[in-house]
């Protein structure tokens, strides 16, 4: 089992970055494997 652990630094409030990460609409651009979601 191969175990990565990667940390960055997000200069934005912690509401914008939440909300951001909620819409599912914005998955496709930081879930690098994911090309398109859809809610059903």
């Amino acid at each position: 089992m191969v175990d990565v652990t990667v940390s960055g630094v997000v200069r934005a409030p912690p509401s914008e970055v939440f909300a951001f990460l909620a819409d599912l609409g914005n998955w496709p651009r930081w879930q690098s494997d994911m090309q398109t979601a859809t809610l059903v």
